[in-house]
């Protein structure tokens, strides 16, 4: 319905209600027993669509239509009785005892009301001031208004005495919601609703009242009275229906301390109305006292069980909010705990066992191994995969290695067992009878890795390398397990991409020298431990010294005298070359500048250049900035690079040797003759020397082969209007030969060893 059709309802009912007031009041019958009737009606019907509507509560609307309804029929009766003149119908048993189905519907309807949402308690006190109230309001109405009158057994007065009692219970319920509820928290419909059952239950009163005392006459202000209640019901359920609520007051809308002292006022209030009247003596206002004294003690009996119980809920539902409470911080720890041994254990990238969970149970495996097992341990290293991240991106490399874990996980079993290691690293281990091969498992890794990884739109093929090591054979300890896989898997990836390696005690010993060169020579002090030598150069015409070779030793304090052989390699590798070679080129100077300024000469010295510095960007600024430094004349310097260094890169190499050139700084191509030199490369380079390797000076007497290839050296550099000079000679057979073949110079044992700075200049420059 909408709400101009329920306002016009509301306009049509109070029209109704003025039209029987109108003919209440001019005394016509007839009329106001029809107004009557259609208000009955009426209000019938909208009690009865607002029980449709009602999602909650819907008996007491019902209820309401019903006892509306069964008014109307016993009305209407009324009115023919009286219409058709068939006698009083006042004393006509069924009109008589036939209005009280509706004081026992409105009756229902306030019991299902006060029924509603109360807990055990709060129903017992709640009955306990319903009895009270009905028993102080009986003894009222009794002494005051009906003393006397129901000493005879009739219809009269047992239907008034039915009637008095349901109005007695239905204003004693009335009360109690009153005074058990906010009235701010009590719905609108609901508040109206006993507003309109409380004028009902006083207008029956005073119908009973004045029934008995015979003052009663139809259509009087008692039936206006009865007339509004009805009106009232109506009214409510049109409203209802324009804005239905289901919203109800439960327990926690009750105001104990309010009710207990308005129930209290009212127990008290109504001996007072008693005796104002004059109708009470000393007897009955005893009894209202031992009636009040009785509630208060029954009262605050309740409220301490009431405070016990409550106490006892609460105490219980603290108890429940502490058992969730340790239950949720009991699971939260659990998830806390499993998060943390998650990161412990799990490797971020991948999801799968990390190094830390890995070398725990490597550990543990290796307490509890039997005699007759034998553990293995396979370090997996994946080639190229650098190529991956620098191509695709780190996300696809991660991808990458996600998918590789999935694939591991396929060889994982209660005898292995794998994690990553770190980088594209991943480490296996697994327990074997000392009878059983690892190969199978080994041939099961690279079968997984034959096919292609795909991730989004890129395809990766990547290979793997391995280092296998065994407990106990290999090692004792689990760091050294995992050493000796390491290097295993260091010997197979320097062998050939997918290698596969196993642990070799000579091959560790090899690879032990490097890792204790490498870590001596991170931490070396150049002055104190490195020492330059000399080797003298000759000119075979004359046989006069032109010159030296400055040579590295190397005498270390902790691994003793190391040959150049062992730490050049390694101090190209570990990136400690490029600053030797600068305290070289330094020291170098200093040494040949002191020589030939102190004796005179013009004296050059031959400095080994490492490829490392030739890929030095700043390699021609720091050698003109140590010139300057030392004041150095550019042309006592012969700077040697080797043959294979001179083959990486045409462009730079010339321009090296053009900047070289134009600072009168003499140049070298060294060990000439073990590389791929080509005329037209020697052609466009810019150099004076070609040293001969000492590899075919060790043959020319014996073998004519070299001594040919020597001779066709000589030649192609004279052609080239480049000198030359022989490294290694060692006696004067190859001499006689060279200086034969036309030999600029010579270096070698023949003529010196490399010797101390001051052992050179006692037997070279001194004498």
């Amino acid at each position: 319905m909408t709400h101009q059709h329920i306002n016009r309802a509301i306009v049509l009912l109070l029209l109704f209600f003025c039209s029987y007031l109108g003919f209440s009041l001019l005394g016509f019958d007839t009329g106001a027993n029809i107004a009557a009737a259609l208000i009955a009606i009426s209000s019938v019907w909208w009690l009865y669509r607002a029980g449709r509507v009602a999602s909650s509560f819907r008996l007491s609307w019902f209820l309401g239509a019903l006892a509306l309804s069964l008014w109307a029929v016993f009305d209407t009766l009324w009115a023919l009785w009286a219409f058709l003149d068939f006698g009083n119908p006042a004393v006509h048993p069924v009109l008589q005892y036939g209005y009280l189905g509706t004081n026992l519907c409105f009756l229902g309807v306030t019991l299902y009301v006060s029924l509603a949402n109360r807990s055990r308690r709060q129903s017992l006190q709640f009955f306990v001031d319903v009895i009270v109230l009905f028993i102080a309001l009986s003894a009222f109405y009794y002494v005051v208004f009906f003393w006397h009158t129901f000493l005879t057994l009739s219809h009269s007065s047992v239907s008034s005495m039915l009637y008095l009692l349901t109005d007695i219970s239905m204003l004693s319920l009335i009360a109690a919601i009153l005074f058990s509820y906010r009235i701010r928290s009590i719905p609108r419909y609901l508040l109206i609703s006993l507003c309109g059952l409380a004028l009902f239950t006083v207008t029956d009163i005073n119908y009973v009242w004045a029934s008995i005392r015979g003052s009663y006459t139809p259509n009087s202000w008692i039936d206006i009275l009865y007339a509004l209640s009805f009106i009232t019901h109506a009214i409510n359920a049109l409203l209802f229906l324009k804005a239905p609520q289901s919203r109800f007051p439960s327990g926690s809308h009750i105001s104990r301390s309010r009710g207990i002292i308005y129930r209290s006022l009212v127990l008290l209030l109504i001996p007072i109305l008693a005796i104002l009247t004059g109708k009470i003596g000393l007897a009955e206002t005893f009894f209202f006292l031992i009636l009040a004294f009785g509630y208060q003690t029954i009262s605050l009996v309740l409220d301490r069980v009431r405070q016990k119980e409550e106490a006892l809920a609460e105490n219980t539902m603290r108890s429940r909010i502490l058992e969730a409470t340790i239950a949720d911080r009991t699971r939260e720890l659990r998830i806390m705990n499993q998060t943390l041994e998650n990161l412990l254990k799990r490797d971020a990238t991948t999801g799968q066992y990390n190094r830390k969970h890995f070398t725990e149970l490597l550990e543990e495996w290796m307490a509890n191994n039997t005699i007759e097992n034998k553990i293995w341990l396979l370090i997996l290293d994946f080639d190229r995969f650098k190529s991956v991240n620098d191509t695709y991106g780190h996300d696809v490399g991660d991808q990458v290695l996600r998918q590789i874990g999935k694939r591991m996980e396929g060889i994982t079993n209660e005898q292995t067992f794998f994690a990553r290691l770190g980088g594209d690293e991943f480490g296996v281990v697994c327990r074997r009878h000392r009878s059983e091969s690892i190969r199978s498992l080994i041939q099961t890794i690279n079968d997984m890795m034959l096919e292609p990884l795909v991730v989004h739109a890129f395809t990766v093929h990547l290979s793997v390398s391995m280092g296998v090591a065994s407990w106990p054979d290999d090692a004792k300890t689990r760091s050294d397990l995992m050493r000796h896989a390491d290097i295993a898997l260091y010997i197979a990836k320097n062998r050939r991409v997918n290698g596969v390696s196993f642990f070799d005690s000579l091959a560790n010993a090899g690879i032990e020298r490097s890792h204790q060169i490498d870590l001596a020579l991170r931490n070396v002090k150049f002055d104190r431990e490195f020492t330059l030598v000399y080797q003298p150069q000759i000119a075979i015409g004359g046989r006069r010294l032109i010159g030296m070779e400055a040579l590295l030793r190397w005498n270390s304090s902790a691994l003793g005298p190391v040959s150049p052989d062992e730490f050049i390699p390694v101090a190209e590798e570990n990136g400690t070359i490029l600053p030797l070679s600068e305290w070289i080129l330094l020291r170098t100077m200093e040494q040949i500048n002191k020589w030939n300024r102190q004796y005179g000469k013009s004296l050059r010295i031959g400095i080994n250049i490492s490829p490392h510095q030739l890929d030095d960007i700043d390699f021609l600024e720091k050698l003109e900035a140590i010139i300057a430094k030392v004041g150095i004349d550019p042309a006592w310097l012969n700077l040697e690079i080797t043959e294979r260094s001179a083959m990486k890169d045409e462009s730079f190499i010339i321009n090296i040797f053009n900047r070289l050139s134009s600072l009168s700084i003499v140049s070298s191509i060294d060990d000439f003759g073990t590389g791929y030199s080509s005329l037209s490369y020697l052609k466009k380079f810019n150099i004076n020397y070609l040293k001969i390797a000492k590899q075919l000076i060790d043959g020319i007497a014996i073998n004519e082969t070299e001594a040919q290839i020597v001779q066709a050296i000589i030649m192609m550099a004279t052609a080239l209007n480049l000198r030359t000079i022989a490294e290694g000679v060692e006696d004067e057979e190859q001499l006689r030969i060279l200086e034969s073949l036309g030999c600029d110079e010579i270096q070698g044992f023949y003529f010196g060893r490399p010797v101390s700075p001051e052992e050179f200049e006692e037997l070279y420059l001194k004498g």
